[in-house]
């Protein structure tokens, strides 16, 4: 191997060049594939877990609360709120 490839070749991110290549070419772009936004998502939903032996009860309980709030806080016109 070392006759054809430099042994340099061989560092992590020299070869991982190589990769990149096959990575995009089955996965497409990086904005498509990319979970960033959906990790944001489930964090925001980590947040809302108060009892720790129920985490799922607890985190609808969460989403449950803050869709109410966010409801009625849109036809609130004398209280200032996030939306108004």
């Amino acid at each position: 191997m070392e006759m054809l490839f430099p042994p340099t070749f061989f560092t992590v991110m020299v070869h991982f060049i190589v990769h990149l290549v096959k990575d995009v070419k089955l996965g497409g772009h990086v904005q498509y594939r990319w979970m960033y936004p959906i990790e944001r998502y489930l964090e925001k939903f980590k947040s809302y877990v108060r009892n720790k032996e129920q985490p799922k009860g607890s985190i609808a309980e969460g989403y449950m609360a803050e869709e109410f709030f966010t409801f009625c806080s849109r036809y609130l016109k004398e209280i200032d709120t996030v939306f108004n």
